[in-house]
């Protein structure tokens, strides 16, 4: 009978199964992601070799029933160029990106990639539906027209849908960053507008000085102590313009910490930063902003809950160990309502679920080969992280 030496469907499950577990061993990558480009690989390589096949029974028809031959390499070369390249351009060039590589998955990407895997299996599974169980054999079947374009328009078809898939993904995740870098221009913006107020302070406090001289010299000389204590009382409000404007050397650093310092001054509660920071780091500007700018906010926001005696300090430095850079950041905070914690985890203490400012900072924290750490203990929480320049 008619020999074409393609395996049957046990045989072709356990061969992607074991495919799929080698992948996954020797590369760290989320296991659906990597589930969903071994499917769609093994789909399209499929295709090449029943098209490859169907080719060579037009121009070599004898060869073509001899099995592998010379003829069907022939045909196989410019199949897997063409089919590779168009599936690199539309789908592998996004999923493979560098800044993906660079860039640690978030929730949302993961729970996309837990379930789009799905996707490819179905083709996987109509393509085995189609070739074992249409009645003939894998090399009639290669060698048919009909089953040959049937197989080309169901890949072809899925090849759209993951185009659009991944691109919208990509979109997903640009929309994201854009997000984050948004929020980091809002901060800044909100530092600017803070120190034109402190600018306008300052002008009213020197224009102001010369009439409390006066009234210095008046009260001197009638000995009204009722009007010293309301002059006194009235000092204050001043007191701001002692607090500095600049805490360190790095733009997105100060940013954030000139922000909460502000914030800190209206509501009471005691601010102190030592960061020593540089302008140029490893760390992406705007990853900086949102590590510093969870880590204070949920001080901040633990400091509002608490009556007296709120502070927040924040200590963070850059060395080099070696010709390895690092930067430390340690910020403690004082709290009244004990964080939930759940099977060592902090929770959120606005939602159901993990708290999300800890999880954006450990995952960064694991983007730069660093670690992180939360304690609390009596009425001080403690947040530390370090992260190394790979």
């Amino acid at each position: 009978g008619l020999f074409f030496p393609i395996p049957g469907p046990v045989q072709d499950i356990s061969i992607s199964v074991f495919y799929i577990g080698l992948i996954f061993v020797c590369i760290r990558e989320h296991f659906g992601k990597l589930i969903f480009v071994v499917l769609m690989l093994m789909d399209f390589g499929n295709l090449v070799l029943v098209a490859a096949k169907c080719l060579e029974g037009f121009i070599f028809p004898e060869d073509a029933l001899a099995g592998y031959r010379y003829t069907f390499s022939l045909c196989t070369l410019p199949l897997v160029i063409i089919l590779y390249t168009i599936v690199y351009k539309l789908v592998l060039k996004d999923i493979c990106s560098k800044e993906d590589r660079n860039d640690p998955m978030d929730k949302q990407d993961a729970l996309m990639w837990r379930y789009l895997w799905l996707i490819p299996a179905v083709f996987y599974v109509i393509w085995m539906q189609h070739f074992y169980q249409s009645g003939q054999s894998a090399l009639e079947n290669a060698l048919d027209p009909f089953s040959t374009g049937y197989l080309v328009a169901i890949d072809a078809g899925s090849l759209l849908i993951y185009r659009l898939i991944i691109r919208l993904a990509t979109l997903q995740k640009e929309s994201r960053k854009l997000e984050a870098e948004n929020h980091l221009l809002s901060l800044q913006k909100l530092q600017y507008d803070n120190l034109q107020n402190r600018i306008e302070e300052t002008r009213r406090a020197r224009h102001d000085m010369r009439h409390h001289m006066i009234l210095l010299r008046e009260i001197r000389e009638k000995k009204d102590f009722a009007l010293l204590d309301e002059l006194i009382a009235n000092y204050p409000e001043l007191s701001r313009l002692d607090e500095p404007l600049v805490y360190c050397e790095n733009e997105s650093a100060n940013t954030i910490l000139a922000y909460f310092a502000s914030l800190s001054a209206k509501a009471d509660i005691r601010f102190e930063a030592r960061v020593t920071l540089p302008q140029e780091l490893f760390i992406d500007k705007t990853r900086m902003a949102v590590l510093l700018g969870n880590l204070i906010e949920n001080a901040y926001e633990a400091c509002l809950h608490r009556n007296s005696d709120r502070f927040i300090s924040i200590n963070g430095g850059y060395k080099v160990q070696g010709s390895t850079g690092m930067v430390s950041l340690v910020v403690e905070n004082s709290f009244s309502i004990a964080p939930k914690q759940q099977d060592g985890r902090f929770r959120s203490t606005k939602h159901s679920g993990d708290g999300v400012g800890i999880e954006s900072v450990r995952s960064i924290a694991t983007l730069y080969n660093g670690t992180s750490s939360f304690t609390a203990r009596e009425d001080v929480f403690t947040a530390s992280v370090i992260l190394y320049e790979s």
